[in-house]
């Protein structure tokens, strides 16, 4: 099973920066998104991308507020197209601007 641990950084210019690490690769890697529309919080629609096993990854993620608690943040990382999530995840912020949570494959 693919899962793992993430932090996501929100810059004074609505992206995200920020490193993650899985069971997959022992590596910690770094993970960007840009944000697709204008509004600067973590709720929000990304272009992400990084690197893991020799590949680029570019992936859409929508960060949303969780239906359960609005304390919470609910991830999904999605191929061009698609309507199945790669990655599924959750979220809280640990501190002002800064996300940290898990990811797993549906």
């Amino acid at each position: 099973m693919n899962r793992g641990f993430f932090y996501f950084r929100l810059t004074n210019n609505g992206n995200l920066v920020g490193e993650f690490f899985n069971d997959f690769d022992t590596s910690i890697r770094t993970e960007s998104a840009d944000r697709t529309n204008n509004e600067n919080r973590f709720d929000n629609t990304y272009l992400s991308t990084w690197r893991e096993g020799g590949n680029s990854e570019i992936l859409n993620l929508n960060i949303n507020i969780s239906e359960n608690n609005d304390r919470v943040f609910d991830l999904a990382w999605f191929r061009n197209n698609e309507n199945n999530p790669v990655f599924r995840g959750q979220a809280m912020e640990i501190e002002e601007s800064l996300l940290s949570g898990y990811y797993f494959v549906p």
